[in-house]
């Protein structure tokens, strides 16, 4: 399939919009209280959700994590990234210490839960 630039840019901003507001919905919605923030990368390789570490640890709100890593490669695979160089890191940071508890990447997640 092929596309014109002008077609592609739009795609992309359509896909950039989408994961924007899923972000703000994160961090402004009720359903996931632990979470205080969300910061990522322009490219949607990286983000990192500032949380409340106890109130974090005794919800399901790191199910977050998921959507994102989905959304993230997403992105970039309909950038043009090559899929055998798709990645896409979680971080999670205590909004207190700043300290980074728990980290994923995709797609290496999948794989390892398929195991």
């Amino acid at each position: 399939y092929k596309m014109s630039k002008a077609a592609h840019n739009e795609m992309m901003k359509g896909l950039r919009d989408e994961i924007e507001q899923y972000v703000e919905e994160i961090k402004s919605g009720e359903d996931f209280k632990s979470i205080k923030d969300v910061v990522h990368n322009d490219k949607f390789t990286e983000f990192t959700l500032i949380v409340d570490k106890e109130a974090y640890r005794k919800s399901f709100d790191g199910f977050v994590i998921l959507g994102l890593g989905f959304q993230g490669m997403y992105y970039q695979l309909f950038d043009g990234v090559s899929s055998d160089k798709i990645n896409v890191t979680i971080n999670v940071k205590d909004e207190q210490t700043g300290e980074v508890f728990h980290t994923v990447d995709y797609p290496q997640a999948l794989e390892t839960a398929a195991e």
